[in-house]
């Protein structure tokens, strides 16, 4: 047969149990929505930052060539001196190929181009061209700003952004330079630039069109993939992360809640053996003073007081005592009138 104090006992800590086991749930539901979240966020907080170091990259290098125009802008045009002045430009490891200089008529002026680099047939003005230049440079001379893109790819599929830039005269606009430029290698290290990589990520450098140009790192089938646009050429970076990094924050969350709840069960069952003693004390005094009635003692007295229900069955218990014991007093009183008559 139980006792009341082990009865309190299980029925305080496996409700104790119930209410502990709700509430690890609960936080473990909220807290994983939060770290999905909070992890979209970091991805796309870092694809941002390698997004703008790649940007910032080319037009670090655009602004070289803008150095190159401004210097000619300050020269009077001879084409052996502009000539030679692009001969040592190109030696710049950022520009691909070829250099050509063209005045507002369109008119090739200057053409130069690595050594490396085959000879080929130079339209004398780029007007001439099929592609969209002829298009692309009368905007600059309309709009007096730099141009850069779209981006185009080299026989070895090595990627590089077409880029015009202006050449002043008296505040007007008399000549363009163009040409190309490249990222300076064909991985990230430069991009990345202090942010972590795990090794099962990957960056991909791809046009729009979905034509893979630079990647770095490897991924897996499952990874969740972060797309940005970037502002230019025709191009998207995306980044490719595994969800074991996710996962992994999950499983540190997930031993801290499985702690917590193990230090909650053992709290429990320290409340419930410091506090069943205390609940049970006043039944075990009211169950030694009903045994003394059963073996005939109406003298035991609980003596409780207070007005809640513990406190309500130890005076019911006692009045029931007293009432017996006068019972018998006058039983007795009434036996003894009987034997003297």
């Amino acid at each position: 047969m139980k006792t009341i104090k082990n009865i309190i006992l299980q029925h305080f800590f496996w409700g104790y149990c119930a209410l502990i086991t709700v509430f690890c749930i609960s936080i473990y539901m909220l807290t994983a929505n939060f770290y999905e979240e909070s992890f979209k966020k970091d991805q796309q907080n870092t694809i941002n930052n390698i997004s703008q170091n790649f940007e910032s990259h080319l037009l670090g290098r655009l602004q070289e060539v803008d150095t190159l125009a401004k210097f000619l802008s300050s020269q009077s045009y001879t084409r052996e001196s502009f000539a030679l002045m692009t001969r040592r430009f190109l030696s710049f490891s950022t520009l691909i190929g070829t250099l050509h200089i063209y005045d507002t008529k369109g008119d090739l002026l200057v053409a130069e181009k690595k050594p490396e680099i085959p000879n080929y047939n130079k339209e004398k003005n780029f007007n001439e061209k099929k592609d969209s230049f002829p298009e692309l440079a009368r905007g600059v001379f309309r709009n007096k700003k730099s141009f850069i893109g779209p981006v185009y790819l080299t026989r070895d599929q090595w990627p590089y952004f077409l880029y015009i830039v202006p050449i002043f005269q008296n505040g007007e606009v008399w000549g363009i330079v163009s040409g190309a430029i490249a990222p300076k290698s064909k991985d990230f290290s430069y991009m990345i630039d202090g942010l972590a990589m795990a090794a099962d990520n990957s960056l991909k450098l791809t046009s729009k069109k979905g034509v893979p140009l630079i990647e770095t790192g490897s991924s897996t089938e499952d990874a969740q993939s972060f797309t940005r646009d970037l502002g230019i050429g025709d191009l998207s970076l995306t980044l490719n992360v595994s969800p074991k990094s996710l996962n992994k924050r999950k499983l540190e969350h997930l031993k801290y809640l499985i702690a917590a709840y193990v230090l909650g069960l053992l709290a429990s069952l320290l409340i419930a053996a410091l506090l069943a003693p205390k609940i049970s004390t006043p039944f075990f005094q009211v169950s030694e003073v009903l045994s003394a009635y059963e073996s005939g003692d109406f003298t035991k007295r609980t003596n409780f007081k207070g007005s809640d229900e513990i406190a309500n069955l130890g005076r019911i218990t006692d009045q029931i005592g007293l009432k017996i014991e006068k019972d018998q007093y006058l039983a007795t009183l009434w036996s003894a009138e009987i034997d003297e008559e």
